[in-house]
């Protein structure tokens, strides 16, 4: 986010390390702010936004936080960047009333094809454009695909060999592969690009800047539900999202403007979780296990067209 030009400073606190929430708050307490906004429905989050110098503070309404902020909103029932947004309702004007207007709206409406409803450019958070210029040169060919195989939580993870399996009808397709992912995915893509050698891994060599410059010359991104479409829809790539035990009424959709979602819609477990798990709780991992590699491709076909058509 710093270096797309969004923020000015960023003060990172590592999870369990009280050292780097003492150095941020230290940091913070240095600044007089207008307004804080807190996201994080926690305790802890509010103890320490309560300790900072601020006009107004203002988080999701809970039943226990009314005391820690000056002011809090109800939390909507949308996609989570409008959410997100919903925080800014007390101080900025017909802010109101423009959320009305989106909450009419069904994000998660699918069409026959898998297509998603399209993010307005008024509520697009994509910065191509910048990126674009900020990088102008990188070794993406043309019609160059990203796949994202990993993902933190096991089950949330489309199985490697169907990975594998729709990665040779991309390349019958005549279509670029990279596989992208963090250190922890740099395994699964190596081992993937080494039975696949016409494919490329990036993995774990890249940094978050680096990784949205590939994907914003890319032609489209395949990932499970996961950092990676979400890295995708800043970039402004498309994105074919693999949805497994986790469900879009969530709001965890990818917030691109072209989005399709491959999914096991009629399973009666589905979610098992808000977050996936490292087991599946029923033992046959069905919802992404019986997502066959053809159902993705044929989404993958109607995104192409479209993409096509369009440029």
């Amino acid at each position: 986010m710093k270096g797309l030009g969004l923020i000015d400073e960023v003060h990172e606190i590592k999870k369990g390390d009280s050292s780097t929430y003492k150095d941020a708050h230290s940091e913070l307490e240095k600044h007089r702010f207008e307004w804080i906004l807190c996201p994080h429905p926690s305790i802890r989050s509010a103890q320490f936004v309560q300790g900072l110098f601020a006009g107004q503070t203002i988080s999701f309404t809970r039943g226990w936080n009314a005391l820690h902020f000056s002011k809090t909103v109800m939390s909507p029932d949308l996609p989570d960047p409008l959410r997100q947004l919903s925080l800014l309702k007390p101080v900025v004007p017909h802010l109101e009333e423009r959320m009305a207007k989106w909450g009419g709206i069904d994000w998660n409406a699918k069409s026959t094809e898998g297509f998603l409803t399209e993010v307005p450019d008024e509520l697009s958070m994509e910065m191509k454009s910048r990126l674009l210029r900020e990088s102008p040169v990188t070794p993406v060919a043309p019609r160059s695909w990203v796949l994202f195989p990993g993902s933190v939580w096991p089950t949330k993870q489309w199985p490697e060999e169907h990975y594998e399996a729709l990665a040779q009808k991309l390349i019958a397709e005549n279509v670029q592969i990279l596989w992208l992912g963090g250190p922890d995915e740099k395994e699964v893509c190596q081992r993937l690009a080494e039975r696949l050698p016409r494919t490329r891994s990036l993995a774990g060599q890249l940094s978050l800047w680096e990784s949205l410059v590939v994907l914003s010359r890319a032609e489209g991104v395949i990932a499970n539900d996961s950092g990676g479409q979400h890295m995708a829809a800043i970039a402004g790539a498309p994105v074919l999202s693999i949805f497994g035990p986790t469900v879009l009424e969530f709001g965890f959709r990818p917030w691109a403007r072209m989005t399709a979602v491959a999914e096991r819609a009629e399973l009666f477990c589905r979610p098992c979780g808000p977050h996936g798990s490292r087991r599946c709780p029923r033992g046959s991992h069905e919802c992404l296990t019986q997502l066959e590699p053809d159902q993705v491709f044929q989404i993958w076909k109607s995104m192409v067209r479209r993409i096509r058509s369009s440029n």
